[in-house]
C-alpha cells in the first residue's frame, strides 16, 4: 500500500545504493530506476557492505527527490536533471543535490531588501539603455546581465543615490560582473566609453571609485544564485520530461531577460521566475507537458502557484513583441560581421608581411650575383658600395 502522504497509487520505491559489485534485479523483479539519494558520509559508505537495494522515504516538504512514476502496469521512469558527472545516468549526484539545495535555500538572501533609493523607474531605464545594449555588443553571458542587474538592485536598494549617478553604477555594477564571470571582460577603455556616451564628465577614476563603493555596499557577496542559475537545473528536466534533444531553446532565457529589464527579479523569487518561463516556454512550442511532475517535486511549485507569474510574462511578451529576441539577433549579426572584418585585415596584413619578405629577399639575391660577378673577374672595377636600406654607409 502506497503512503498517504505520498499522494500516489499503489507501487513500490527503491534506492540504489553504493556498491562495489554490479545490480542484479533477479528474475522475479522488474528492473527499474529511482533516483533519490540521501548523500551520506564517506566514513559510512565504507564502513561495510551497504545494501543494494533499500526501500526509499516518501516525499516530504523540505527533501528534493525523483521517483519512478508508474502508469498502469508499465514502469514510467525519468532521470534526475541532477545526475552531474555521477556513473549511473539515473541516479542522483550528490554534489549536484547540495548545490540545488544551496540554491532554493539562499534564493530569497540574494533579493535585494526594498529600501535606500532604487526608484524602480530609473532602475529599469539603466537597465534598458545601459546594460542590456552592452551586454548584447559584447555576447556576454546571461548569467553576466543577471548578476550585474543584481549587483545593481541591491546597491541601489542599499544606498541613497541620485538621479545623476545612476549611469555610473549600472556601468560599475555590468564591469563587476564582467570581470567575475567573464573569461576575456573587455578592457577598461570600452568602460569609459560607455560611460562617456551618458555622462560627458565620468572618468576612470569615476568609474574606479563606483565600482570600490558597490563592492564595499555588497560586502564582496557577489556568488548568488540568478534566474539563470535555476534554468540551467530545470531546463534539464523539463527536456527530459518533453523528449526534447540538446539543442537549446533561447525562449525561457529570453523571456528571463524580459523580466529581469522590467524589474519582476525585485519582488519575485528568481526560481519562481525561470518555473513560469519554463511554463510559457512549453505552451508557446506546444510540448506534450508543460509542468512536469519531476519539476513539481523539485522546485515544491504547482501551476496554481505560477499562473500570476506566467500571465506576467505573456504580458511583457506580448509588450516586446520579439524585441529582445530581434536585439539579440542584431548583436549576433553584428558581431560576426565585426569578426570577418577583423579575419579580413589580419589576412591582408599577413599577405603585405608575406610580401615585403619576397622582396627582401629579391633584393638580397640580386646583391649577392652582383657581388659573385666581380669576385670571377677581379680585372673589373667594383662600383663604390651603395648605401644600405636605411640610409647609412654599410
Amino acid at each position: 500500500m502506497a503512503d498517504e502522504r505520498c499522494g500516489t497509487s499503489s507501487a513500490s520505491y527503491y534506492l540504489i545504493e553504493e556498491s562495489s559489485d554490479d545490480f542484479d534485479a533477479g528474475d522475479n523483479q522488474e528492473p527499474f530506476v529511482v533516483c533519490q539519494v540521501h548523500p551520506k558520509p564517506l566514513e559510512e559508505m565504507h564502513e561495510g557492505k551497504q545494501p543494494k537495494v533499500a526501500p526509499v522515504e516518501c516525499l516530504s516538504q523540505n527533501s528534493i527527490e525523483t521517483t519512478a512514476n508508474f502508469v498502469g502496469q508499465e514502469a514510467k521512469t525519468f532521470v534526475s536533471p541532477f545526475t552531474g558527472n555521477a556513473p549511473d545516468p539515473h541516479r542522483l549526484a550528490p554534489l549536484e543535490l547540495t548545490v540545488w539545495k544551496h540554491l532554493v535555500d539562499t534564493q530569497e538572501d540574494s533579493m535585494p531588501k526594498i529600501g535606500g533609493d532604487l526608484r524602480e523607474g530609473l532602475r529599469c531605464q539603466a537597465v534598458r539603455k545601459i546594460m542590456v545594449p552592452f551586454h548584447f555588443q559584447w555576447r556576454f553571458k546571461d548569467q553576466t546581465l543577471h548578476l550585474a542587474v543584481n549587483y545593481f538592485d541591491r546597491y541601489l536598494a542599499a544606498s541613497k543615490k541620485s538621479s545623476a549617478s545612476y549611469p555610473v553604477a549600472a556601468v560599475a555594477a555590468l564591469w563587476a560582473a564582467a570581470k567575475y564571470e567573464e573569461i576575456y571582460p573587455p578592457d577598461i577603455k570600452e568602460w569609459v566609453r560607455l560611460l562617456e556616451d551618458w555622462d560627458k564628465r565620468a572618468s576612470l577614476q569615476a568609474l574606479y571609485l563606483e565600482e570600490g563603493k558597490l563592492l564595499n555596499e555588497l560586502a564582496f557577496k557577489l556568488t548568488v544564485p540568478t534566474v539563470i542559475s535555476y534554468l540551467d537545473f530545470l531546463e534539464r528536466l523539463n527536456a527530459q520530461a518533453n523528449g526534447l534533444g540538446d539543442a537549446p531553446d533561447d525562449l525561457p532565457r529570453d523571456l528571463a531577460g524580459m523580466a529581469l529589464e522590467a524589474g519582476l527579479t525585485i519582488h519575485e523569487r528568481p526560481m519562481a521566475i525561470a518555473s513560469a518561463a519554463l511554463i510559457l516556454s512549453n505552451k508557446r512550442r506546444k510540448r506534450r507537458s508543460q509542468w512536469a511532475q519531476a519539476l513539481e517535486y523539485a522546485t515544491k511549485l504547482g501551476n496554481n502557484d505560477l499562473e500570476h507569474l506566467v500571465g506576467t510574462l505573456e504580458r511583457l511578451e506580448a509588450k516586446n513583441k520579439g524585441r529582445w529576441a530581434q536585439e539579440k539577433q542584431l548583436a549576433r549579426a553584428r558581431a560576426e560581421q565585426e569578426q570577418q572584418v577583423n579575419e579580413e585585415i589580419a589576412l591582408a596584413q599577413k599577405m603585405e608581411a608575406r610580401r615585403r619578405i619576397k622582396e627582401d629577399q629579391s633584393r638580397a639575391e640580386a646583391e649577392r650575383m652582383e657581388h659573385l660577378k666581380y669576385m670571377v673577374n677581379p680585372m673589373v672595377k667594383k662600383p663604390p658600395v651603395p648605401y644600405d636600406r636605411r640610409g647609412r654607409w654599410p
